[in-house]
């Protein structure tokens, strides 16, 4: 899961938020979670980008992602 700045968390629904990764992923809800972590890999290699901007441009993905990890995780205790 991302920590994600508490001005910018806003969970939406599972059913939502599944939209969002599909929507991300094109029609792949793993590959658009897979993406969104790889988007975030690159971003921390760079030291001088600011992790409130990568937050601000992908808040949606990120409280997306958020929400599926942790209904979906429930299926893997």
């Amino acid at each position: 899961m991302f920590n994600l700045p508490a001005s910018m968390i806003n969970p939406a629904s599972f059913e939502e938020s599944c939209a969002t990764m599909l929507r991300f992923g094109n029609d792949d809800l793993l590959w658009g979670m897979k993406r969104l972590d790889a988007i975030f890999d690159a971003h921390c290699t760079n030291p001088l980008e600011d992790d409130d901007d990568l937050y601000y441009s992908r808040s949606t993905e990120f409280n997306a992602y958020n929400v599926v990890k942790e209904n979906m995780s429930k299926l893997f205790v």
